[in-house]
């Protein structure tokens, strides 16, 4: 009995003593020097080269590709780490306009080491950006770009070791990266390429594909011609697999993924198997059928961003980051496909349409009213609180 007594006596002092550290830390913070936060340590340092929210690149050369695409080739000491199939910001501005896309990586991680960044960017005359890109980039200027961003990759941990990729178009960028990488040698895995044109002529990059299957086994690839009938299906991908275990990666315009959609259920695929690579906007976002429709072409759009407050016009057509950008006004963004939470807000007042397809958002950001700015299509007079950039 003494023995417990005295442990318990004990163990009563201890928790006093316990009590009084709050306190004692709370004096010792109080005596002590004001101090400035370092970046200095080897942990911050090599997450700042890894990771960067900007990096600078001279643009070294412009090469066009027939009538649909056009190649820029940067030049920069330091580029960023990325993984064969992601993509990074180009960051212009056109008078007032602040304009930032997402562009795919055609050039291989190697590349980037050495200080190369090829960027392959679509003529489309629909696009702001496409358009106003070619006029606003010129040779010998310096560009701000982002880190490298995105999930399209290869990852041993959820993918199988071969891969069919399925590209329509420009699509093919993401997957070029990727077979350069397999053909360097800092990717490890099978790639088989199934490349999408409505004509031979029109698949821009066969040549550099004959170049990358001639370096290595590992990298194949098909073409699929549309004038020829040739079309995207489960039998032909089936016939690709022989019968061996696949993902399935699909990158192209958004018809395409529709097609693949039904593709991948057919071939009985999971989230795990099948991926796609995110894309910007819907071209006719009233062509969708869940679609409610709008009284207006245009609303007023009402912003509230760190201490300042804004009124513009927000199409109906278009989701509200567009209008932002159009005034100039800077948030972040970097997806533009309703993924990455980058250009997060919140919905103070209105409605807004949100594709169920691209609606990326966390469960709790529904419940709580915040909306990703490039996928929110107003459906009345808007009010939000942006994020600053």
């Amino acid at each position: 009995m003494g023995n417990n007594k005295m442990l318990k006596g004990f163990g009563f002092f201890k928790i006093l003593a316990f009590l009084k550290k709050p306190k004692q830390r709370e004096k010792a913070i109080a005596k002590a020097p004001l101090a400035e936060p370092s970046d200095l340590s080897p942990t911050s340092i090599g997450g700042k080269l890894l990771h960067p929210k900007f990096q600078q690149a001279k643009l070294e050369e412009i090469i066009p590709f027939g009538e649909k695409a056009v190649l820029y080739r940067f030049s920069g000491e330091k580029f960023a780490y990325f993984r064969a199939g992601q993509y990074i910001n180009v960051l212009l501005q056109d008078g007032k306009a602040l304009m930032s896309r997402p562009i795919s990586i055609v050039s291989s991680p190697k590349q980037a080491k050495q200080g190369i960044l090829e960027l392959l960017v679509g003529k489309n005359e629909a696009g702001y950006f496409a358009s106003r890109a070619h006029e606003l980039l010129k040779v010998g200027e310096t560009y701000t770009l982002s880190g490298p961003s995105g999930s399209f990759y290869y990852s041993s941990l959820r993918d199988e070791r071969h891969v069919i990729g399925c590209a329509g178009g420009i699509g093919i960028t993401p997957l070029l990266s990727m077979a350069e990488a397999i053909a360097e040698g800092s990717e490890d895995f099978d790639l088989t390429i199934l490349y999408g044109a409505k004509t031979e002529e029109e698949a821009i990059m066969k040549a550099r594909l004959d170049e990358l299957v001639a370096k290595t086994n590992r990298v194949k690839y098909r073409l699929i011609i549309d004038d020829k009938g040739e079309k995207f299906s489960a039998k032909l991908i089936q016939e690709v697999a022989e019968n061996k275990p696949f993902s399935l990666f699909v990158c192209g315009p958004q018809g395409m993924y529709v097609a693949f959609d039904g593709i991948a259920q057919e071939l009985q695929l999971d989230g795990r198997r099948y991926r796609k690579e995110i894309f910007g906007s819907f071209k006719d976002v009233s062509a969708l059928p869940s679609y409610p429709g709008t009284d207006k072409p245009v609303y007023r759009l009402t912003v509230h961003l760190i201490d300042q407050t804004y009124e513009l016009e927000a199409r109906a057509d278009e989701p509200l980051l567009y209008a932002l950008e159009r005034e100039g006004i800077a948030t972040p963004n970097r997806c533009r496909g309703g993924v990455c939470g980058y250009c997060r807000a919140a919905l103070l007042q209105g409605q807004v349409f949100i594709p169920e397809s691209t609606d990326g958002r966390r469960e709790e950001d529904k419940k709580r009213g915040y909306i990703h700015l490039c996928m929110a299509y107003p459906l009345s007079d808007i009010e939000i609180e942006a994020t600053a950039p």
